[in-house]
């Protein structure tokens, strides 16, 4: 590049503005200056430098803007500066030019392009001499910001990659709490990504420190130790939390002090203590107010719509997740601490019936692509609303997606078996009781049941409801080796049962519905239980187990003759039906209600062929809604394969269902029983109660 006289430049500028190639402007904020007409234009005149004029056509760029930073806006000028001389090749300048441009990228929460910047110097290391002095660090310390920041940005498994190598490149007898540090942010990363041994990395990290005097690395290790083992340990994670809590005062680190009170109060939720949990969290969120301490503050509200969800308080729960989701959307973090908070949210918009608003932040968030077990909660969810909605195929999708984001070793409760009650209840929705069953009890035999009664729960009712459907069809068929075998996973599941604590008003209404199953696979459709499952449901918020609940009792309550009492509790699961949009739920009461004569309902729409939600025989020949189904295939002429593929099971099991239909009505062929069905009106057109 040469120098010109003011006058020959305003020449050259004024043909080159005349001829179209710049434009002249003056952005807000920034001097006069000159633009390309068209960054094409741009491109094709950089590219058409030769080597030498490149890099001196760069290197004056970054001289220049180091003399005259105004020329661009302050928050981009450290990474221009950074650009330039990387590009002209300065690597001596390039590196702590670098190094500027992160930390301007980590104030503005632009964690990607911080990373990059962190990793470009590590990447001109070993190529600059003194390269420690220039970067104000160690090559250890930059891997050490590199790894937090892909942290940050989501980018887990980058991250987990540059730990690895920072724990490779550090001597853990020389500096043992570097060593423990990296092994704690291994251990975040770890969980992040749903894969174990992240407790043996703090394990490891504890042994690594002494006891005393209390250090900053020992307080860290300790704080995440006693968060890893709120949930499975709660003896060891009270004392850990009290440990950490005391190092913390003691060296003056208030938010670590935040950390190990979070801790403490997870641990105490889980417990059974709730108010000591809120009161802890109370004290730690003083604390991370007063010093401004943001990751304290999400962390608090993960914890916080945590515990209000358990303890049924929705609303609570709602506005402490969307506290944290608008944090973490000012901070940078929408897309990993912040999805987290939305799988919170939707939970607890779920448990309180607002599944249109829920399905809409899930689709949102999952356009940001959240990393990890970030997401897992999300696909999950949604795989859930979908199937109450019979849109089987997404949710099996769903499913798979959320499936496959857990390494199987990875054994956290809140995941592993809320993803298998879904899978277990994809089985039921198939006409397959027995994966069901299999399904539901191989995953609770894998947890210590009085350390997650919360998610514990829900699953057993699903394992109880398909032993009843099990234990029913083999009496259906005489099948006595079937029947014991029902009959002994359901008395497993009784056993479950019977030592797992309900403290909580959801945990109490899921124990009654577990009853009234385990009572129905005795072959006993008892009123006054499924009565107690809906009076337990109606003390919660949570609508659609309530509908659900109650078209068991309206069923109970027809067997029995009341037939007063059994319209008035499918009129009520019709309204929640309706709301939610729950069509299978709706498909189940029209059912109920023609079979049962109970004048409930009024005009309905045609039903879409989709399954209707599995069931005990009822009144008409047996049938299950299972079985009608198939038999409406069976009437329109349809074969097995036809039937299978509508209704998303496998033809043999089609074929079972057919065999079961036939015996049942007293029939030897598929036109005896579709005649037999048009007379009895069981298949008649309008059996979804209209949404």
């Amino acid at each position: 590049m040469i120098d010109l006289p003011e006058a020959a430049l305003l020449d050259a500028l004024r043909e080159a503005v005349s001829s179209n190639l710049l434009i002249a402007r003056a952005d807000e904020g920034t001097a006069d200056g000159f633009a390309f007409r068209h960054s094409l234009l741009r491109e094709v005149l950089h590219d058409d430098l030769l080597p030498g004029e490149h890099g001196r056509v760069h290197q004056r760029y970054a001289e220049v803007l180091e003399r005259q930073p105004d020329l661009v806006p302050g928050h981009r000028l450290a990474s221009e500066i950074a650009h330039h001389w990387y590009s002209a090749h300065d690597l001596e300048r390039a590196l702590p030019a670098s190094m500027a441009a992160a930390a301007e990228a980590g104030s503005l929460y632009a964690y990607a392009e911080q990373r990059r910047m962190l990793e470009r110097v590590l990447e001109l290391w070993d190529r600059v001499p003194g390269a420690d002095r220039l970067a104000g660090t160690d090559h250890l310390g930059v891997l050490e910001q590199a790894i937090e920041v892909a942290h940050k940005a989501g980018d887990h498994e980058r991250g987990l990659a540059l730990a690895n190598a920072a724990l490779a490149e550090v001597d853990q007898d020389r500096d043992p709490e570097r060593a423990a540090l990296l092994l704690e942010v291994r251990a975040r990363l770890l969980k992040n990504l749903g894969r174990s041994g992240g407790v043996a990395d703090l394990r490891a990290a504890e042994a690594l420190l002494p006891t005393s005097p209390p250090t900053h690395a020992r307080a860290t290790v300790l704080a995440s130790l006693a968060h890893a083992l709120a949930y499975k340990a709660w003896d060891d994670s009270l004392r850990i939390a009290d440990e950490a809590v005391l190092a913390a005062q003691a060296i003056g680190d208030r938010h670590i002090e935040v950390a190990a009170r979070a801790a403490r109060g997870c641990t105490l939720d889980r417990m059974g203590e709730a108010d000591r949990g809120l009161a802890e969290i109370d004290q730690a969120r003083a604390v991370a107010e007063e010093i401004s301490d943001t990751r304290g503050l999400l962390d608090l509200d993960v914890t916080l719509s945590d515990l209000y969800e358990a303890l049924g308080q929705h609303e609570e729960a709602v506005a402490a997740a969307r506290n944290g989701v608008a944090l973490a959307q000012r901070v940078g973090l929408a897309r990993t601490r912040g999805a987290f908070l939305v799988g919170n949210l939707v939970e607890s918009l779920l448990s309180l019936g607002r599944w249109d608003e829920a399905r809409r932040l899930i689709d949102e968030t999952l356009v940001l692509d959240p990393p990890g077990v970030q997401a897992t909660s999300l696909h999950y969810f949604l795989g859930f609303l979908l199937l109450s909605r019979g849109e089987y195929g997404a949710a099996q999708a769903h499913l798979d997606t959320a499936r496959g984001m857990l390494a199987r070793e990875y054994v956290s409760d809140q995941y592993q078996l809320p993803v298998a009650q879904l899978e277990a209840l994809l089985a039921l929705e198939r006409g397959e009781p027995a994966v069901a069953l299999k399904r539901a009890l191989d995953e609770l035999d894998r947890y210590e049941h009085m350390a997650s009664p919360r998610y514990v729960w829900p699953l057993l009712a699903v394992a109880a409801r398909a032993g009843a459907e099990l234990a029913l069809a083999a009496r259906d068929v005489r099948d006595d080796e079937a029947a014991a075998a029902a009959g002994a996973a359901v008395e497993q599941v009784g056993a479950t049962a019977a030592d797992l604590p309900a403290d909580l008003p959801a945990q109490r209404a899921w124990r009654a519905v577990v009853s009234a199953e385990l009572l129905r696979a005795a072959g006993r459709l008892e009123e006054a239980a499924w009565q107690a499952a809906v009076t337990a449901w109606q003390g919660t918020a949570n609508p659609f187990p309530l509908a659900c609940a109650l078209l068991r009792h309206a069923e109970a309550a027809a067997a029995a003759g009341h037939r007063s009492a059994a319209e008035e509790s499918v009129r009520e699961a019709v309204e929640i039906g309706r709301r939610l949009g729950a069509r299978p739920l709706l498909n189940q009461a029209a059912l109920l209600a023609r079979r049962a004569r109970l004048a409930v309902l009024g005009p309905v729409a045609p039903a879409e062929p989709a399954p209707a939600v599995a069931g005990p025989p009822q009144t008409d020949f047996g049938l299950t809604p299972r079985e009608v189904e198939v038999l409406r295939g069976v009437a329109a002429g349809q074969s097995n394969r036809q039937i299978a593929e509508e209704l998303f099971i496998s033809v043999k099991t089609a074929s079972v269902h057919v065999s079961n239909i036939l015996a049942k009505l007293g029939v030897t062929s598929r036109g005896e029983a579709a005649a037999l069905a048009h007379r009895q009106h069981l298949v008649e057109e309008g059996d979804v109660v209209g949404a």
